[in-house]
């Protein structure tokens, strides 16, 4: 996901501070995979599709975790998209992130309202390559519902069994 896109576009980095830059991003990866997998109906897809997903939701579903966590922010912001050698690579998508990532910050949402748009994200039937576009079309409505329900404050029966996003450790 982002640690296999940079290490593509980076010609192998080395040292003590690439070293830790791995190991956060190998963290964050896993993270991912084990929220997706607690998405309802995200089992039920076909397996290249869940790939898909979760690799493309890689970069866009740190924004509402980097928005939230001081800490890792800070971090993100030092090593990521100050680094370096990385330069060439966030320099077109370095004032994106940061404004989407502030914009969000704005938002002050509740766990619950992180854990159902991480899972919108993951769940985006525009992802290239996708075998199944109107199953994941499906779950994404569904997750949409449920996130409309979650900010109006009505809580949704269909995602009871769906993490809070305070439950990961991204960093």
């Amino acid at each position: 996901m982002l640690l296999s896109f940079l290490l593509r576009n980076t010609g192998q980095p080395r040292g003590a501070a690439w070293d830790k830059v791995k190991e956060r991003l190998l963290l964050q990866d896993s993270s991912i995979v084990k929220f997706a997998k607690k998405i309802p109906g995200f089992h039920d897809l076909n397996l290249d599709d869940q790939i898909q997903l979760i690799k493309h939701s890689a970069m866009a579903g740190q924004i509402p975790y980097l928005a939230n966590h001081d800490e890792a922010w800070k971090w993100f912001k030092e090593i990521i998209l100050d680094m370096e050698g990385l330069q060439p690579l966030v320099l077109q998508c370095k004032s994106q992130i940061v404004s989407a990532v502030e914009a969000f910050r704005r938002f002050y949402a509740t766990p619950g309202e992180l854990a159902l748009f991480s899972a919108v994200v993951i769940l985006n039937q525009d992802v290239p390559q996708l075998t199944n576009r109107k199953a994941v079309e499906k779950l994404n409505n569904i997750a949409q519902r449920a996130l409309k329900q979650e900010v109006l404050g009505k809580g949704n029966a269909l995602y009871a069994s769906c993490p809070s996003h305070t439950t990961l450790t991204y960093f």
